[in-house]
């Protein structure tokens, strides 16, 4: 694996340098302590969490999506709901 793509990729899943410079022996080694297995282990769990709440959040949008893709505020309920409880003249207005 390239090195620098690979550094890349683990700052931006989150890890820290200092956890990335630890790491990085054990690429070369092919081996790891327990220590920084342990690290490794934690980090991955770190990021399904963290790619788990983006799923949930990519999920909502896709249902968001969905219940307002029209020709207007008449398909979006949040909007008819908004729109309904505001005075006449704060309506929203959205085009298409």
């Amino acid at each position: 694996m390239d090195r620098v793509r690979l550094i890349q990729q683990l700052y931006a899943a989150g890890l820290s340098s200092r956890t990335i410079r630890a790491v990085l022996p054990c690429v070369d080694s092919g081996h790891a302590t327990p220590d920084i297995l342990d690290v490794l282990v934690a980090e991955r769990e770190r990021m399904s969490v963290g790619i788990s709440d983006l799923e949930q959040a990519r999920a909502q949008l896709d249902r968001i999506i969905m219940l307002t893709r029209g020709d207007g505020p008449d398909d979006c309920q949040a909007l008819k709901k908004e729109q309904s409880d505001a005075p006449e003249k704060a309506r929203v207005v959205v085009d298409a």
